[in-house]
């Protein structure tokens, strides 16, 4: 993605995944690269404390969020310009051995790494409820309000969620059941 022959020609470019649904306007995306340059990766919170704290907060203090996380590369935000060196300089023997995967090493070396804000990008599983709750409230099932992105990270797949034959799914502690209607109806809508 950060190869001059591919994105040379444009001034902003997005990268998506895709084991992802689009659920709200790329605009804000664009725009924010557009505007304060940098690379902008989706957040990527380890650990419960850091997880529990509302988005409006990191949204008020992103400088903060960029010091306690890391990148998810399934969301992309950059003027190409000011990345080219990611591939340029990539060694496979050198850098995978150090950096284990592509997030860890766009997050050590990108130029002016930041991160879209927390509600923008989200992964399927944080909108589950922590265990128990996530199985007697599923507001999962209703559309997302503020992701403009809901990534699928691992199990399950968007196409494994329409119907309720998935069973149960998730992960240890945020555990849901069933399909998901407004999955379906994305798949439905948009699927050729």
């Amino acid at each position: 993605m950060f190869d001059r022959k591919i994105v040379g020609q444009y001034d902003a470019a997005v990268f998506l995944d895709l084991d992802l649904l689009v659920t709200g306007s790329l605009d804000p995306l664009i725009e924010i690269v557009q505007d304060k340059g940098g690379l902008y990766l989706m957040p990527k919170f380890r650990g419960l404390i850091w997880r529990m704290i509302p988005a409006a907060f990191w949204d008020r203090f992103p400088g903060l969020m960029n010091r306690v996380t890391r990148g998810n590369s399934s969301v992309v935000g950059f003027r190409p310009a000011e990345q080219f060196h990611l591939f340029d300089a990539f060694d496979g023997d050198k850098h995978l051995p150090k950096y284990e995967n592509d997030q860890n090493y766009i997050s050590d070396l990108a130029h002016d790494r930041k991160f879209y804000p927390k509600g923008w990008c989200i992964g399927l599983i944080h909108l589950v409820p922590y265990w128990p709750f996530g199985l007697i409230f599923k507001t999962y099932r209703r559309h997302p309000k503020r992701p403009k992105i809901v990534i699928f990270n691992g199990r399950p797949n968007p196409d494994e969620l329409v119907s309720d034959a998935v069973g149960y799914w998730g992960a240890r502690r945020r555990r849901a059941y069933g399909g998901i209607g407004w999955v379906a109806d994305y798949l439905q809508k948009y699927s050729g």
